[in-house]
C-alpha cells in the first residue's frame, strides 16, 4: 500500500515537473501592450537600447494595463502620482507620457545598465509595491540579408552566446510620416514564439501586411529575446528586438523586390 501510495505522489510530481519547465506553455508577451489586466495590474518593461564601454543599456518603462482596454480618448487620469525604479544602488526616475509608444506609461529619460541577475524595485507613491530580480538579456546577433523581397520566404539566422528565456520572430511594416516611424496595428503584426534555443527561423512569403497608402512604408524583422515574469500582479518583461528595416518605397513601386538596408533598429519605448 506505502509502495502505491508514494509511486502516485512521485507520479504526480514528475507531472508537475514536466509541465512547470515547459516555458513555452506560459502566456508570454511580445510586446507589453499584449498583457491583460487579468493577469497583471501593470507591466514593467527593460528594453535595451544599445551597448557602449562594455555595458548594455536598457530603457525602463511602466504600464497600467487598464489603459490597453480604454478608449484613449484623453480623459483617463494616471492613477500614479509619483514612479520611480531602482535597479540596485541607481534610482530611475520616471516620466508619465500620455500617448506613448504603447500607450499612456511611465518612461526612463534615458539607458540604463543592467548585467546578470540584479535586484529591482518598483516605487510607487513612495511605496515600494515590488522587490524581485530580473536576468539581464543575452543578446541575438543575426545575420540580416541585404535585400528582402517580402513575396519569397526569407530563412534568417541568428547567434545567441547564452539561451534566454523565451524567442520570438516577427515581421511587420513601419510607416514614415512627417519624419516619425510607426508600427502598424499590433494585432496584424506576424509575431510567432519559437523555442528558445533555435537559432534559425523561415520567414514564409507575404508574411509582411504592407498596404498601400500615401505614406512611405518599411518592412521591419526581427529576433526577439524575452526575459519573463509576474510577481506581485506586475508583470516584468526584459527584452532585444534584433532586427532591420527594409525599404518598400512609395504606393507607386509597392510590391517590388527590397533592395536596399536601410538602418539597423531597435524598437525602443523613447522613440
Amino acid at each position: 500500500m506505502k509502495t502505491t501510495v508514494l509511486s502516485i505522489i512521485v507520479g504526480l510530481l514528475l507531472t508537475i515537473f514536466a509541465f512547470g519547465c515547459d516555458r513555452r506553455k506560459v502566456d508570454v508577451p511580445s510586446e507589453p501592450n499584449q498583457v491583460s489586466s487579468n493577469d497583471a495590474k501593470r507591466v514593467l518593461t527593460f528594453s535595451y537600447v544599445d551597448s557602449h564601454s562594455g555595458k548594455d543599456f536598457y530603457n525602463v518603462s511602466l504600464y497600467d494595463t487598464d489603459y490597453y482596454e480604454d478608449s484613449h480618448d484623453g480623459t483617463r487620469n494616471s492613477i500614479y502620482d509619483l514612479v520611480s525604479v531602482s535597479i540596485g544602488d541607481t534610482l530611475v526616475p520616471l516620466l508619465y507620457h500620455d500617448n506613448g509608444y504603447y500607450g499612456d506609461g511611465w518612461w526612463s529619460d534615458t539607458g540604463y545598465s543592467i548585467s546578470g541577475e540584479q535586484l529591482i524595485t518598483l516605487n510607487i507613491n513612495n511605496n515600494a509595491v515590488l522587490n524581485s530580480h530580473i536576468e539581464a538579456i543575452h543578446r541575438a546577433s543575426a545575420a540580416f540579408p541585404a535585400s528582402y523581397d517580402y513575396q519569397q520566404p526569407l530563412t534568417l539566422n541568428w547567434a545567441v552566446s547564452t539561451t534566454n528565456e523565451y524567442q520570438f520572430v516577427i515581421a511587420d511594416t513601419k510607416y514614415l510620416i512627417d519624419g516619425v516611424y510607426y508600427f502598424q496595428n499590433s494585432a496584424k503584426r506576424y509575431a510567432k514564439q519559437i523555442p528558445a534555443n533555435q537559432c534559425s527561423y523561415t520567414f514564409p512569403a507575404n508574411c509582411v501586411p504592407l498596404k498601400t497608402g500615401k505614406y512611405d512604408r518599411f518592412a521591419y524583422l526581427c529576433v526577439e529575446e524575452v526575459n519573463y515574469k509576474i510577481v506581485n500582479k506586475t508583470a516584468i518583461m526584459v527584452y532585444q528586438e534584433e532586427g532591420y528595416l527594409y525599404n518598400s518605397g512609395t504606393v507607386k513601386n509597392n510590391g517590388q523586390r527590397f533592395q536596399q538596408r536601410i538602418m539597423d533598429i531597435h524598437r525602443t519605448l523613447s522613440k
